[in-house]
């Protein structure tokens, strides 16, 4: 449910729209109806809540069908960050999310209708974020490998647990500066990087061949995911294809999977695992 919510609140980010950019709208209004959801955005710590300024703020109302109906829709806090929805629907089926961004960083709530009730309401909590990344704990890594055309598909995926009560990001203006609380180190060779879908994108950052992540990162487990390509001469199945993967972040576990047929790994000192299933692929 937790990563449902933070891939919801990605892609809240991404378009255009809610987040009171200039891009087109990526998908249509939310499914229309004679309900209504209204809420206030409010500051998590009560030292800051009477100074902050509520007002202004961009939100997000994001409608998930479980036929595959989607919806997106945004409107802006008043003075009291107070906002409001008019005629959406409140089928049983649907799901909504709604968010907001502040100081850059994107906050939201995962919410539905109670059977036949005409009205929803919700408060969603804001706070500042942190740039320290002292309370961040580097768990498994996970490294997927696959073979397309004329090249190596790399997944890579690193779980990373937040211990802390603040949310870590650093703000692009920051960036020069501050360190990024997340570090790895991209292969040579490494080509069409690309974040992994329902990944902040605009949150990494390559230099070279290390590669960046600046947040958020929430309090509890998250996973930063990316992709990208080795070129390969010839057929693999033939040669050694050396792979060599840098964590400057640190690591607890490493895990490679290679599909159930077609390739071998050979990873000195490595146990062997139970085989598991990615996206219907079995992998050793």
């Amino acid at each position: 449910m937790r990563q449902a919510l933070l891939a919801v609140l990605a892609l809240l980010w991404w378009a255009g729209a809610a987040l009171g950019q200039t891009e087109a709208r990526a998908v249509p209004d939310v499914p229309a109806g004679e309900a209504s959801i209204r809420g206030t955005v409010v500051h998590g710590d009560p030292a800051t809540v009477a100074d902050a300024d509520m007002s202004g703020l961009t939100v997000a109302l994001y409608a998930l069908g479980q036929d595959g109906r989607a919806g997106l829709r945004e409107t802006e806090t008043d003075a009291d960050g107070a906002f409001r929805f008019d005629g959406v629907s409140n089928a049983p089926d649907l799901a909504y999310v709604v968010g907001t961004r502040y100081r850059g960083v994107p906050f939201g709530e995962r919410a539905a209708f109670a059977p036949d009730s005409p009205e929803l309401e919700l408060v969603i909590r804001v706070e500042e974020p942190v740039t320290s990344a002292r309370a961040l704990e580097m768990g498994e890594t996970e490294l997927r490998i696959d073979w397309i055309g004329g090249a190596l598909a790399v997944q890579q995926l690193h779980r990373v647990k937040n211990g802390g009560s603040g949310v870590v990001y650093v703000a692009p203006d920051d960036r020069d500066t501050v360190p990024a609380p997340f570090e790895t180190e991209l292969p040579e060779g490494a080509t069409q990087f690309t974040p992994a879908l329902g990944a902040f994108a605009g949150s990494f950052e390559e230099r070279g061949r290390r590669l960046f992540y600046w947040g958020p990162f929430y309090p509890g487990d998250q996973e930063v995911s990316f992709l990208y390509r080795l070129p390969v001469t010839g057929d693999p199945k033939g040669e050694e294809v050396p792979l060599r993967v840098a964590f400057p972040a640190g690591a607890t576990r490493l895990t490679v999977l290679v599909p159930d047929s077609g390739l071998e790994a050979d990873l000195p000192g490595a146990d062997a695992g139970e085989p598991v299933e990615r996206d219907g692929q079995r992998y050793r």
